[in-house]
């Protein structure tokens, strides 16, 4: 996976384009028929001196056989977003990146993780 930073500045504030040739992350269990989980940065923007930068990830999932899946964060307590008997599902998280989390696909009222990619 190759992925492209390029930094812009505007006063007092830095753009980082993060761009990426395929994916952040694509993960599933292995040995198990777990759900394919991709998640894609679209842009980061942070100040000159700040640890932390605001971003939207594209997450998208695509399982074999439909069923009850939840997608969950380090970053909040609660699902992100649960389908029902889907086998496809996709969303869109706005969140400030201060240290690495990872997303996760479970099956609805587990907390067992099917699939997980680092943010």
């Amino acid at each position: 996976m190759s992925r492209l930073v390029k930094r812009f500045t505007v006063p007092g504030v830095a753009l980082l384009a993060l761009a990426s040739t395929g994916h952040l992350g694509l993960a599933a269990t292995p040995g198990v028929d777990a759900p394919r989980l991709r998640v894609r940065p679209v842009m980061c923007i942070a100040g000159r001196d700040s640890a932390s930068c605001a971003t939207v990830f594209e997450i998208d999932w695509k399982s074999s056989a439909p069923g009850d899946y939840c997608l969950g964060s380090d970053e909040r307590r609660e699902p992100l977003r649960c389908w029902t008997q889907a086998s496809t599902g996709a969303h869109s998280d706005r969140v400030t990146v201060t240290r690495d989390f990872y997303y996760w696909i479970t099956t609805s009222g587990e907390a067992r993780r099917l699939s997980a990619v680092k943010g």
